[in-house]
């Protein structure tokens, strides 16, 4: 696997039924996403999932899972992204109204019909919260469309296949 630093983007294909109708609708191959910190020199995953925005361990939460892991390439203070990040966990809910609705209407129609960027920020789905750790790229991150968010320019591949 490949050595990791903070802010790096890890994007998963997962096979559940709710994955493959989320890469289906948003025509992406990767149906989540969550970012990499270095806490303590441990790398951790940080994602937004059912229960909220967590961390794991990256080594448990990737293995044998098929992935891509992406680098920004404007360099991050470090210190700074950690400490932003981690001001979500534990208190900042899933957003299942964004990933169910939102984004429904967004992919199909190309309408943005959801909340303001003050109210985004309350309850994220994954590819929102990873928008929103990288706003000085993704400008609207509220109305963050997968599809151009996993091909930005603003970061290239890493790491791509099975960890």
């Amino acid at each position: 696997m490949v050595q990791t630093q903070t802010s790096d983007i890890v994007f998963f294909h997962t096979g559940s039924w709710l994955a493959r109708m989320i890469r289906k609708i948003a025509k992406i191959k990767y149906n989540h996403v969550g970012i990499v910190v270095h806490v303590w020199g441990v790398p951790m995953l940080y994602e937004a999932v059912g229960r909220g925005v967590i961390c794991t361990p990256l080594d448990d939460r990737i293995k044998g899972q098929q992935i891509k892991v992406c680098r920004l390439y404007k360099e991050r203070d470090e210190q700074r992204y950690a400490v932003e990040a981690s001001l979500f966990l534990g208190k900042t809910p899933y957003d299942f109204i964004g990933l169910l609705w939102h984004q429904l209407i967004l992919n199909v129609t190309g309408i943005y019909i959801g909340r303001t960027r003050t109210a985004a920020a309350t309850s994220f789905y994954c590819y929102e919260y990873a928008a929103y750790m990288n706003r000085t790229e993704v400008r609207e991150w509220e109305r963050v469309v997968p599809k151009f968010f996993e091909n930005a320019a603003w970061h290239h591949t890493i790491f791509e296949g099975k960890a």
